[in-house]
């Protein structure tokens, strides 16, 4: 990459407060969004649910997160604020069901969870966009780890404190998040107001072809992670493995590797081609998902989905980055979020669906194989895909922007 587009502007401070309690909140989601899939055994053995009638949870969770993300407004604290609420209610009517509603509570909770998700990522982006690239991978990171730990997490609560006492202690952590979000400020800095106004020139220029092209590239993406992330655990639990904890040692791979991968692909963005980044993330995210469904030994499962994980970590944060670079006005990067809560809630759906309608469950995670197809193949289209990125990479020379673009790369 040029090294003129690399910042050497000293950007302002930050109080370290609110950024610990953003990067709280956000693993918090992390474990939120996962939650569902780490503890569907369990939650499955409990309420008698088939492979349909689990895939329907998951469509109720992503397809609230779509419905979140839609909802976001300034001021984003409150917003936030909103969302943790939402989870605190949902899981505590869920902890009083009994099995009933099951649906409608997962579709508030994903609602929830969307709602929080998009507001602390327009929020992040918003408010430190002298360091929005360090941020948002900051965010992200603090996102995966939350991911990570949570199979192993809702597993262990699940076996002191059974399933009622997991969706006791979301909703606690939910309404303390809600305290926390209403004592952050939405506030921009004067600086940051005038990279948002000399955004919108750029924003200006083949704006539709940009959102398109994300739009459906966000939507395959985000299906294909909530895909793999919420039927892994079950799938390898129904290999039969001997050792009892190999289902979340298997989620966990796939999730740690997208941590380790949004924490090492900002180094690696500085010295390679974002194109090339993505078509090589690609190509191994495929591979990986393909070993995962042929390669039936522990040491192979587990490695397929460190290699899945692992390949998958860059491709959604270079894709939020440039699409709020294209936007003056923050929140419209909802419409983005939407459509891939959309994909979201979709494909692990369409899994649930194959899989009950074949009775294989390997079956069913040739969704999101597929998925990692179609997104090959949009990198090689004519006049999109790799042609599409190079142009918008290209744009930072034509069109002078200050250092705190999507390219500029400012250090925490």
């Amino acid at each position: 990459m040029d090294p003129s587009l690399i910042s050497s502007r000293t950007a302002p401070r930050y109080p370290l407060g609110p950024i610990l309690c953003i990067q709280a909140m956000e693993l918090i989601t992390g474990i939120g969004l996962t939650l569902l899939g780490s503890g569907l055994p369990a939650l499955a053995a409990l309420w008698r649910l088939d492979d349909a009638s689990s895939g329907r949870l998951l469509l109720a969770v992503f397809a609230g997160s779509a419905i979140g993300a839609l909802l976001v407004r300034s001021p984003f604290h409150r917003t936030l604020a909103a969302g943790m609420a939402m989870i605190a209610t949902s899981m505590a009517g869920l902890a009083l069901s009994g099995g009933h509603g099951l649906f409608f509570l997962f579709l508030l909770f994903g609602t929830g969870l969307g709602l929080a998700m998009t507001a602390n990522s327009v929020l992040t982006g918003d408010r430190y966009r002298e360091r929005r690239a360090a941020m948002l991978t900051l965010l992200n990171f603090s996102w995966s780890a939350g991911s990570a730990v949570s199979p192993f997490a809702v597993q262990l609560v699940i076996h002191h404190a059974g399933v009622g006492g997991l969706f006791w202690c979301m909703a606690a952590a939910g309404i303390l998040s809600t305290i926390l979000a209403l004592c952050l400020k939405d506030r921009r800095t004067a600086a940051a107001q005038e990279v948002s106004r000399r955004a919108s020139a750029v924003g200006l220029q083949s704006s539709r072809r940009v959102g398109v092209f994300f739009a459906v590239f966000g939507l395959l993406y985000c299906g294909t992670e909530a895909a793999l992330g919420g039927w892994v655990l079950t799938y390898v639990h129904r290999l039969h493995f001997q050792i009892s904890a190999a289902p979340p040692l298997a989620a966990s791979c796939f999730w740690l590797s997208l941590l380790i991968g949004r924490a090492i692909a900002p180094a690696v963005l500085l010295r390679i081609r974002e194109e090339l980044v993505l078509a090589v993330a690609l190509i191994c995210a495929f591979a990986g998902v393909a070993a995962l469904l042929t390669l039936h030994s522990l040491p192979a499962v587990m490695l397929s989905a460190a290699v899945a994980g692992l390949s998958m970590a860059p491709i959604f944060p270079i894709c939020v980055s440039i699409f709020m670079a294209l936007t003056s006005d923050p929140a419209q990067t909802r419409w983005m979020f939407a459509v891939a809560g959309l994909g979201s809630a979709t494909l692990p759906w369409a899994t649930g669906q194959l899989a009950a309608g074949t009775g294989s469950l390997q079956t069913g995670l040739l969704v999101p194989l597929l998925a990692l197809g179609l997104m090959l193949l949009m990198m090689r289209w004519p006049g999109g895909g790799t042609d599409l990125f190079r142009s918008i990479f290209r744009a930072p020379e034509e069109q002078p922007l200050p250092p705190s673009g999507p390219t500029a790369v400012p250090s925490l």
